[in-house]
C-alpha cells in the first residue's frame, strides 16, 4: 500500500517538513504497511511511531519516503532482518545478472524479495552498495573444500579437485551460479564499480592455486611462470562460459551433461599438470 501525504500536512510547514525528513533514513523491515488515518493528527501518529521505533520491545517502526515529489508515510511491523537482507541479495543476484546494474530496478528487486521498496536504503544505503554486496553474497554461494587451505591430498590431486570445483561453479544453476552470471554481465556491460571488490574476493583462491602450482613445478618455480600457468588453467575452465553449450556439443561430438563437464575437467587437469611439470623441468 502506498500512502500519499495525509491531509493537514502542508509543504510550507517547515518544522514538520524537517521532522519528516529524518524518516528518510528509515526504511522498512519485511513488513506490512499500516494505513495512517488523517485523524488524529498524522504528524502525531508518526511521532508516536517514532517511540515504537526506539523501543526494543515494539513490533513497529515508522518511516517516510518520496517518489515523484509525493511524500509517503508508513508504519511497519518488524520482521527478521537477516532473512530480509538475504532475500534482497538473492533477488538482486537474479535482477543484476539478468538486466545488468544500470537496467535493474530497485523496485523490481524489492518486489521479487517480498520486501518494502525502502528496504534497500535501510540495509545497503543505495543501489551501488547493494550491487557490491550482491557480488560478495554470490561469491559466498560456491564455497568448495578444494578452495580451502585445509584441502588434503597430493598437489596433483588437489589441483584436479580445484579444477573440478571451478567447472562445477561455472555450470551451476540457482544460487551457486549467481557469481558466474554476474561476472558475465559485468563483462558485457562494465560498470567500473566492482573491480576492487572482485580482486579482494578472488585473491585468497588465487593464492591457493599459486601454492599448488609451485609445489608441482618445484621449489625453483619462477613467479611469472606460476602466474602464466594460473591464467592458462582459469581460461581453459572459462570455456564453459565463453562457448555456447550447443557449440561445445558440436565441437566435442558429445551431449552437454555432467559427464561431459567431468570429462572436460579431467582433460584440463591432465593437460595443465603435464604443462606445469614440463615448465618446472625446463626451469631446472
Amino acid at each position: 500500500m502506498v500512502l500519499k501525504q495525509p491531509q493537514g500536512i502542508k509543504n510550507s510547514d517547515k518544522k514538520r517538513h524537517s521532522y519528516f525528513k529524518e524518516f528518510l533514513k528509515l526504511v522498512s523491515y519485511n513488513c506490512h504497511e499500516a494505513e495512517l488515518d488523517s485523524s488524529p493528527d498524522p504528524s502525531q501518529r508518526i511521532k508516536d511511531s517514532d517511540k515504537y521505533r526506539n523501543s526494543n520491545n515494539s513490533k513497529y517502526c515508522a518511516g517516510v519516503s518520496y517518489k515523484k515529489n509525493v511524500r509517503s508515510y508508513y508504519v511497519i511491523e518488524k520482521g527478521d532482518k537477516r532473512k530480509t537482507r538475504e532475500r534482497l541479495l538473492a533477488a538482486a543476484c537474479e535482477m543484476f545478472a539478468r538486466d545488468g546494474f544500470h537496467n535493474a530496478r530497485v523496485a523490481d528487486i524489492c518486489s521479487l524479495a517480498g520486501a518494502n521498496v525502502a528496504s534497500v536504503n535501510y540495509y545497503f544505503t543505495n543501489k551501488t552498495t547493494l550491487y557490491i554486496e550482491t557480488w560478495k553474497y554470490a561469491f559466498q554461494q560456491f564455497e568448495e573444500p578444494a578452495f580451502s587451505n585445509n584441502a588434503k591430498g597430493t598437489p596433483e590431486a588437489i589441483l584436479k579437485k580445484y579444477i573440478h570445483a571451478i567447472m562445477k561453479d561455472f555450470t551451476a544453476k540457482g544460487r551457486m551460479g549467481y557469481f558466474s552470471r554476474l561476472y558475465l554481465m559485468e563483462l558485457a556491460r562494465p560498470t567500473g564499480l566492482i573491480q576492487d571488490t572482485w580482486r579482494e574476493l578472488i585473491e585468497p583462491r588465487r593464492q591457493k592455486l599459486h601454492h599448488i602450482i609451485r609445489k608441482i613445478m618445484g621449489k625453483n618455480a619462477d613467479n611469472e611462470k606460476v602466474l602464466l600457468c594460473e591464467l592458462s588453467i582459469i581460461n581453459q575452465c572459462r570455456t564453459l562460459l565463453t562457448i555456447k553449450h550447443s557449440d561445445l556439443e558440436y565441437l566435442l561430438n558429445k551431449k552437454f551433461n555432467p559427464d561431459l563437464i567431468r570429462s572436460l575437467a579431467d582433460h584440463i587437469a591432465e593437460f595443465s599438470l603435464a604443462g606445469i611439470k614440463a615448465i618446472g623441468n625446463f626451469n631446472e
